[in-house]
């Protein structure tokens, strides 16, 4: 049994009581934090939001691509993305279910681009379900309604059927 300290409650605790944080060198290791530290940590709101900015800042260091870019200041997106959040009551636009600030799981926040070729920038992003964003990916406006038209045109009652659906629960 080995024992490690968790930086953030100071106390010696089983590696049990430690997620696994990938490999290095063919070695799993374990994450610096305790389970119950991390968790603490990842349910404040702010330090969630904090996470997704700096997440996607990184990605356009990574790939330095205009669609990755990020037009806000640490403080203007976290802003942004709780203004957006009280707009909504809390809710993902598109599927209507209330979004939760943690990690995991399909109804938890995501920040969307509407255009996803355009980056992240005022105007441009909405909070959504993660449900929702890992399905539209980087597709864009024209995709989704060129899907939506081949749908229209094989299965008609199914397009007509789905769309009285999202009309009533969009009124």
């Amino acid at each position: 049994m080995t024992i490690k300290n968790c930086p953030r409650c100071k106390i010696d605790k089983k590696t049990t009581e430690y997620s696994y944080n990938g490999y290095k060198n063919n070695k799993k290791r374990k994450k610096s934090y305790c389970k119950e530290c991390e968790k603490n940590y990842r349910a404040d709101p702010l330090t969630y939001i904090r996470n997704k900015y700096n997440r996607a800042v990184s990605r356009h260091r990574e790939t330095q691509l205009e669609k990755h870019k990020v037009h806000f200041t640490k403080e203007e997106f976290i802003d942004e993305v709780l203004k957006l959040l009280s707009d909504n009551n809390g809710l993902c636009p598109i599927k209507k279910q209330k979004i939760i600030i943690q990690p995991a799981g399909n109804n938890s926040l995501s920040v969307d681009r509407i255009d996803p070729l355009l980056g992240y920038k005022k105007n441009n992003i909405m909070i959504t379900s993660r449900k929702w964003n890992i399905q539209k990916s980087d597709n864009t406006l024209y995709d989704m309604l060129c899907f939506a038209k081949v749908i229209k045109k094989l299965k008609p009652e199914f397009f007509n059927e789905t769309l009285k659906k999202v009309n009533e629960s969009h009124d």
